[in-house]
């Protein structure tokens, strides 16, 4: 009884919709994609290498646009504070331009290094959770490779339409 009350739910539901789509044809799906614009902040850990391993923790805060190539662009700030043990706060920050595509990223920019009070310039590549570069002062050039929350830029928004035509 339970298998023949199936197929007849399933015989009038055929035969409804069969009769609402009568005359009517659907078209081909269409995607369309749009841009992915997002604000981010995130937290990590930086690893600085110049004459001692130096660790900080480092706010990050992205503004980034992914277009509908799944092409990156944006900026953005971070502050590293060091993890040190003399009580001093001497943080560095930076404010950084990004471009590339949704798994990575290119960085150049600008800071300040308030522990050696001078000026650096910034390059790096990052990825999903991960960054590295240089940062480059008077003083010298200090790679960094640094881990963090940020699971990088989103990608393209993406849209199916099915559009449903009468026929003349």
């Amino acid at each position: 009884m339970h298998h023949f009350a199936r197929i007849l739910a399933f015989t009038i539901f055929s035969i409804i919709s069969t009769a609402s789509f009568a005359g009517v044809r659907i078209g081909t799906p269409v995607t369309t994609f749009s841009n992915n614009d997002e604000t981010v902040a995130s937290i990590g850990l930086r690893l600085e290498f110049g004459d001692v391993v130096k660790p900080s923790v480092v706010v990050t805060v992205r503004r980034t646009e992914t277009d509908k190539n799944n092409d990156v662009s944006g900026a953005l700030a971070d502050i590293a504070i060091p993890l040190n043990t003399d009580g001093s706060f001497k943080p560095t920050f930076r404010i950084m331009g990004i471009f590339g595509d949704t798994n990575a990223q290119g960085t150049a920019g600008a800071g300040f290094d308030f522990a050696k009070k001078l000026p650096i310039l910034s390059l790096g590549v990052r990825g999903r959770n991960v960054d590295g570069g240089v940062n480059i002062s008077a003083d010298g050039i200090s790679p960094f490779i640094a881990g963090s929350t940020d699971g990088g830029p989103a990608k393209r928004k993406e849209k199916t339409i099915i559009t449903f035509i009468p026929y003349r």
